[in-house]
C-alpha cells in the first residue's frame, strides 16, 4: 500500500461529513422516538456548549444536564440522578439564502421540563435527531410526573453513566451488550489481516481516531501515522476491566507489536471527584493492565498516556484533582525503558484543568485539534523507539462501530 495523498483525503472526508450534518433532517415520528434505548423526563439544570465558526456556519456541540424525574424506558437511571445528554447544532450565518433546513437539535433552556429520547454510544448518551429533546409545556402528563421507581442497582449515581462494569478495576470483566460482542469478534478478525507494529488500545477516545464511522478523525490518523503500521483496538465505553478482559481473550494474541499505546481509565473515574479508594482502585487496575500487556507482548515498549482532562460534569473541573492523582501514580509505573509515560494535559487544558477552546467536541472526547496534540506528542516517541515512518503501510484495515452502519458519523 503506497502513501495516500492525505491532504485530499482530509478535504473529501470533511466535505462528506459537513454535507451530512447540514442536510435536511426530518422530524422523527412517535413510533421512531419510541425505539430509543432510554426515554427520560426531568428538569434542565444546565447546558454546556462549545462553539466553532466558519464564514457560513456556527457549529455548537455540548451536553444538556438533566435532573431525572421519570424513567419511562431503560435501566440504571434513577429519580434524582443527573443525566448528561449530548447534542449538536448547525446554524447558517452565510450570505444569501440559507439551506432549506439547518440541522441539529432544538435546545431547551435552563429550568425547562423536558422529555428526552436517547441512545447510548461510546459511553455517553446521544439525543435522537432532530427532535430527541422535547420541552414539556402545560401540565405534566402522568408518565412524566411519576417519579422513577428505585433501581436495584445500588452503585452511586455519579458512577452509573460511565462505568460499564462493577468490581475492582484489576479484575477482568466482559462487555455483555450485543454490539460490544460483535466488535470483539471484528477485532479478532482484524488481527489476521495485516502487520501491526504500533498497537493502540483504550476506550472511545482511542477508538474514534481510526474509526470508519468518524471519517474526519480517520483522515487525521492516516496523515499522522501512515507508514508505522499502526492499528487501533479501542472500544467505546470500556472501563479498565473491559480492556483487561479483551486483552486476555485474544485481541493481542500473536501480534508481537513493537509499540503499544495505552489510554484508559476515564470511564472508571467518571466526571465527579473520586474517593481515595477509587483513586487507588483505578491506579491498581492500570497496573494490572500494564502487567497483562507486558505478558502478552514482552518485546513491546508501552507508551501509557495519562488520563485526559474532562469538563463534562456539573462542576466542570472538580474531577481534575482525582485525575491528577491517578496520573501521578501512573507516572511511577514507567521505568523510562520498557514503559514510557506520556502526559499531554498541559496542552489540552489550563493549570486548573479547564479545557482550551476546541480541544474536545463534548468536553470529554477529543476533537481534530485535540487528536493532533496527541499525535504531535506521540510521533517523536515513535521515531525514537522504532524509527521514522515508512513509505508504505501494511496495517489491517480500520474498523467501525457495528451499529453505526447508515448512521451519521459525529
Amino acid at each position: 500500500m503506497k502513501r495516500p495523498v492525505t491532504r485530499g483525503l482530509l478535504v473529501v472526508c470533511a466535505a462528506a461529513f459537513l454535507a451530512t450534518a447540514r442536510g435536511e433532517v426530518p422530524l422523527l415520528r412517535k413510533e421512531q422516538l419510541a425505539g430509543a434505548a432510554y426515554i427520560v423526563s426531568g428538569t434542565v439544570k444546565a447546558i454546556y456548549t462549545e462553539e466553532k465558526r466558519d464564514p457560513n456556519w456556527i457549529n455548537r456541540t455540548g451536553v444538556v444536564e438533566i435532573q431525572v424525574r421519570k424513567l419511562a424506558k431503560g435501566d440504571k437511571i434513577e429519580a434524582g440522578d443527573l443525566l448528561y445528554v449530548r447534542f449538536w447544532q448547525d446554524h447558517w450565518i452565510g450570505r444569501g439564502n440559507p439551506p432549506p433546513h439547518a440541522s441539529g437539535h432544538s435546545l431547551p433552556k435552563k429550568g425547562d421540563k423536558v422529555r428526552v429520547y436517547v441512545d447510548k454510544k461510546d459511553g455517553g448518551y446521544d439525543a435522537l435527531l432532530p427532535n430527541g429533546i422535547q420541552v414539556i409545556t402545560g401540565t405534566l402528563s402522568p408518565e412524566d410526573d411519576q417519579p422513577a421507581a428505585p433501581s436495584k442497582n445500588t452503585a452511586p449515581a455519579k458512577d452509573k453513566a460511565q462505568n460499564s462494569s462493577s468490581g475492582a478495576a484489576d479484575q477482568a470483566a466482559p462487555r455483555t451488550d450485543p454490539n460490544s460482542k460483535l466488535a470483539h469478534e471484528q477485532m479478532l478478525e482484524i488481527l489476521k489481516k495485516g502487520r501491526i507494529d504500533v498497537y493502540f488500545v483504550g476506550d472511545s477516545i482511542t477508538r474514534r481516531w481510526r474509526a470508519t464511522d468518524y471519517p474526519q478523525f480517520l483522515a487525521n490518523w492516516n496523515e499522522n501515522f501512515f507508514g508505522w503500521n499502526a492499528a487501533n483496538f479501542g472500544w467505546g465505553g470500556d472501563t479498565i476491566q473491559n480492556i483487561l478482559w479483551r486483552m486476555q481473550h485474544g485481541e493481542l494474541d500473536g501480534v508481537d507489536p513493537r509499540l503499544i499505546v495505552l489510554l484508559a481509565g476515564t470511564n472508571n473515574v467518571g466526571n465527579t471527584p473520586a474517593s481515595d479508594a477509587k483513586v487507588s482502585d483505578v491506579a491498581g487496575g492500570l497496573q494490572a493492565l500494564l502487567d497483562t500487556l507486558r505478558e502478552k507482548a514482552p518485546r513491546a515498549t508501552i507508551i501509557v498516556t495519562g488520563i485526559l482532562p474532562r469538563n463534562d460534569g456539573a462542576d466542570p473541573t472538580a474531577v481534575m484533582a482525582s485525575i491528577n492523582r491517578i496520573n501521578d501514580a501512573i507516572a511511577k509505573f514507567a521505568d523510562g525503558k520498557t514503559i514510557r509515560y506520556l502526559n499531554i494535559n498541559d496542552k489540552l487544558a489550563d493549570s486548573d484543568g479547564k479545557l482550551f477552546d476546541g480541544m474536545t467536541g463534548d468536553r470529554l472526547h477529543l476533537s481534530l485539534k485535540g487528536y493532533q496534540v496527541w499525535a504531535d506528542a506521540l510521533k517523536p516517541l515513535f521515531t525514537e523507539l522504532i524509527g521514522p515512518a515508512g513509505q508504505e503501510d501494511h496495517a489491517p484495515p480500520p474498523t467501525g462501530d457495528p451499529s453505526a452502519a447508515g448512521k451519521r458519523a459525529r
